[in-house]
């Protein structure tokens, strides 16, 4: 194996731990040593491999995102379903226990990006985009200008969801 490629494997191994303690602990003890033990690995090589941790955590929140969209397209492959079949999506994602954490880790991250000179807030949008955009594919091309506003209903939905679970 080439330097390179024990490189991105160890890389791909530390990204995969930070998201799991990520899920496992939330937010709230996300410092750069704290991430490194979570990824068995020192600081110095996280911020080696992603830059600096703002970077890692991007990538993070991307990869568990991505993850999630990719469920939900296995489960609605076709476009042009109805918006209220839309919201029923959110039940089922929300009664996932693997995708209720990663609901609960977005709902953090939704909180700390409303704080101001958040470091996080431009990927809170940039998710938010993703999700709406997602949405609109699935709606009838007619209806496609209401996806904002559905998801803004399924995220609430899957708030209240995840407060009482």
């Amino acid at each position: 194996m080439s330097a390179t490629e024990k490189g991105r494997r160890q890389r791909a191994h530390a990204l995969e731990q930070v998201i799991a303690y990520l899920l496992s602990e939330g937010l709230e003890e996300t410092g750069l040593r704290r991430l490194a033990q979570a990824a068995d690995t020192s600081d110095r090589m996280l911020i080696y491999y992603f830059g600096s941790k703002e970077a890692l955590l991007r990538e993070a929140f991307a990869a568990l995102s991505e993850a999630l969209l990719a469920k939900l397209e296995s489960q609605f492959p076709k476009a042009a379903y109805s918006p209220k079949k839309l919201k029923k999506i959110s039940l089922a994602l929300a009664e996932d226990p693997a995708a209720l954490g990663t609901l609960k880790l977005w709902f953090e991250l939704l909180g700390r990006a409303l704080r101001p000179d958040a470091p996080l807030k431009v990927q809170a949008q940039q998710l938010a985009l993703r999700w709406e955009s997602w949405l609109a594919t699935k709606l009838p091309e007619d209806r496609r200008g209401e996806a904002p506003t559905l998801f803004a209903e399924i995220e609430g939905i899957l708030l209240l969801y995840c407060l009482n679970h």
